[in-house]
């Protein structure tokens, strides 16, 4: 602690003595001097300082020593004041701060007296520093002789917009001093060096070469690549700006089976031999040369052998929506006045918002809405909203995981959800049909009519910030045998008995969505939906993600 606060008024001193403030105070007092810094020879002599003030001002001193003597310590505006200073005879450099006062306004000067003795000047301090790209300030240490307050200290021309010189310090012990220099934080994407010169009269003048990284980057273009069971090579491209080494890690009890071939043009290729099943390993990047007293940057990507993917794009639902602008004609009849159906998603949240807050999947606000939260249950928790809401704490969710959600309903009013097969929700929703196939419209005006939406309902902030796929309305009320069917989690043959829209979301262009079924029922992609005085808008667009499903 007290090193700490010696620190701090060494600081505040020397900031004192170096500049010469002209004080703006409330009460308008205003002192200038000149000139504000004198070097004496080892011989001493006198020096003569003008005064200029707003009215009457008073003089004090600080680390003055019996060499060193003033004619004056009080006057007014115009006054003339004489330091005389004695020859030196100590085997140093000797300094003293004088400080003017005028009310609240002050003003410095600083008297150094040289030394007959020979300057020395030699840095204590590595010669060559090299840091980290959020290193705001940088010490030099020195062993001199010449009083801390003559040195003086140049940044190189390059280095002048983020390396500067702040202060000098008095050293712990006798003849040592610190100075200390700013730096900028370096955003650029390379490192940038320059120099500073410290210097004395008298002396030979000492060199530090600064270094100052820039923020390590190594970016491999995606976080996970898939081969094939028939085996083959990926290439993986790497952004960096820094060296790095590579290295497969397998899971326990997996035999090395991803071989690194090197790097071709800017990416890191690797290939694997034929698999009977699905493996899986990652690979680190590790940078190769960081700083001393830093761990080195690392960045990974994740490997796997498996048979070729069935979905390949999601939809990204985040600020999004997307509704049937048209439905096809035999399809708005089927969905009109429902007594049996099955309502079917894809879906990975990558936020639940706050409490109390909602997420659509799809349906139609204040008739029959699959959402996830409620003012009254977890943000995370899988509801259907109708007359009656119904959930159970089974139907809980997490965020980064894919689930295949059911929702069957058949008359009267009872709803059973299935989450990746498994029966979570049976009960009853007070509706005793459902009515999905409303013409489309905007929702606004004094009356509005609800209608058909996925991703949205009532308001922006009710959107599903996650991955959608593989939508699906029936006809009929699935079996739990039809819903754990193979694959049926990621396909269904779209000539399915009973099924009226099929939305894969893997179009991957565009933001027209296919209905696979033929039935005419595409679906318009809108994103950056918002409220705009009383509507709520959106622009059409989609936000399209690679996924490979299953995992």
């Amino acid at each position: 602690m007290k090193k700490i606060f010696l620190f701090a008024a060494a600081l505040f001193a020397f900031a004192a003595c170096e500049e010469t403030p002209v004080d703006n105070t409330p009460g308008g007092d205003k002192i200038s001097i000149a000139p504000e810094k004198k070097t004496f020879s080892p011989q001493g002599g006198s020096q003569q300082v003008v005064v200029t003030s707003t009215g009457d001002w008073t003089l004090t001193a600080e680390d003055a020593g019996e060499w060193i003597t003033v004619d004056a310590t009080s006057g007014a505006d115009g006054d003339i004041v004489t330091f005389d200073v004695k020859a030196n005879t100590e085997n140093q450099e000797l300094s003293a701060v004088y400080t003017f006062r005028c009310g609240e306004a002050t003003a410095t000067f600083t008297a150094i007296l040289s030394s007959s003795e020979a300057k020395t000047l030699e840095l204590t301090s590595p010669s060559e520093v090299e840091v980290p790209y959020t290193t705001e300030e940088i010490q030099v240490q020195l062993s001199t002789n010449a009083n801390y307050r003559s040195l003086e200290a140049s940044v190189s021309s390059e280095a002048q917009d983020w390396l500067s010189y702040r202060v000098s310090l008095e050293g712990e012990t006798e003849g040592t001093a610190t100075m200390v220099f700013s730096l900028l934080p370096n955003k650029d994407r390379d490192s940038r060096s320059g120099s500073i010169t410290i210097s004395t009269e008298g002396a030979e003048p000492v060199t530090v070469d600064v270094i100052q990284r820039a923020q390590p980057v190594i970016t491999p273009e995606k976080s996970e690549y898939v081969l094939a069971l028939e085996g083959g090579s990926v290439s993986i491209p790497v952004d960096a700006n820094v060296g790095y080494d590579v290295d497969v890690v397998y899971d326990e009890g997996v035999s090395e089976w991803l071989k690194y071939k090197g790097n071709e043009s800017g990416a890191e290729v690797f290939s694997a031999d034929a698999s009977e099943s699905n493996r899986y390993a990652t690979v680190t990047f590790t940078e190769t040369d960081p700083i001393e007293g830093i761990d080195p940057l690392v960045a990974s990507v994740r490997v796997r052998q498996t048979p070729p993917a069935l979905i390949t794009k999601a939809l990204d639902m985040t600020g999004a929506r997307a509704y049937p602008a048209v439905w096809g004609e035999e399809t708005k009849k089927a969905l009109t006045g429902m007594t049996e159906f099955t309502l079917e998603a894809l879906v990975r949240a990558d936020n639940f918002k706050s409490a109390g807050s909602l997420s659509t999947i799809m349906g139609i606000e204040d008739h029959f809405l699959v959402r996830v939260g409620d003012a009254t249950i977890p943000s995370n928790r899988l509801q259907i909203a109708s007359s009656s809401n119904v959930t159970d704490p089974a139907a809980n969710l997490e965020t980064g995981k894919w689930y295949h959600i059911a929702v069957t309903y058949s008359s009267p009013a009872h709803v059973v959800t299935y989450i990746n097969g498994e029966k979570v929700i049976d009960g009853y929703c007070g509706r005793t049909s459902v009515n999905f196939g409303v013409d489309h419209n905007d929702e606004t005006g004094y009356y509005v009519t609800r209608c058909f939406w996925v991703g949205y309902a009532y308001e922006p902030a009710r959107d599903f910030e996650g991955l959608m796929s593989e939508l699906r309305i029936w006809d009929r009320a699935l079996t739990e045998e039809e819903i754990n069917a193979e694959n049926h989690f990621y396909t269904v043959d779209p000539q399915s008995e009973g099924l009226l829209c099929y939305w894969k979301l893997d179009d991957g262009e565009g933001n027209i969505f296919k209905d696979y079924t033929g039935n005419g029922n595409d679906l318009t992609g809108e994103i950056n939906v918002r409220t705009v005085g009383q509507a709520n808008i959106g622009d059409p667009g989609a936000q399209w993600v690679d996924v490979s499903l299953p995992e």
